[in-house]
């Protein structure tokens, strides 16, 4: 056992997207045998293959940008799916100053804005208020 820590001391080692490529590929595995598609029984090689390349990888910091590359499609995929749900109701927009997604009702006038990280006030129009 003590081999296994010397060989794996100066390596990455497996994480949350490694996990998740693994589990792709047992996803993979069930549709090509589900589906009887001879063709694409490589596919789930792919992302089983990255996970194991991700896990001995010594080169760390371009493991933590992936990492934090694919955390940030999860957030944006999310802000995504929030715009679409609240469409009607609500409208985003970026805060100037910092970037910041913000989030107001619709239909309420020209309303003024403070941004809770940076603190900076500004005015949106958020379209015609029902009289």
């Amino acid at each position: 056992m003590n081999g296994f820590y010397k060989f794996m001391k100066d390596r990455y080692g497996a994480d949350g997207l490694s996990w998740g490529l693994l589990g792709l590929s047992v996803i993979l595995i069930a549709i090509v045998w589900l589906l009887d598609i001879w063709f694409l029984c490589l596919l789930p090689i792919i992302p089983a293959a990255f996970a194991i390349f991700r896990t001995f990888s010594r080169n760390i910091p371009a493991r933590r940008r992936e990492r934090a590359f694919f955390a940030g499609m999860g957030d944006n995929l999310a802000l995504t799916k929030n715009k679409f749900r609240d469409r009607k109701t609500h409208i985003y927009f970026k805060c100037a100053r910092c970037g910041t997604v913000l989030r107001i009702p619709r239909n309420i006038g020209v309303k003024k804005v403070t941004c809770p990280r940076c603190k900076s006030v500004s005015e949106k129009d958020t379209g015609s208020a029902a009289n």
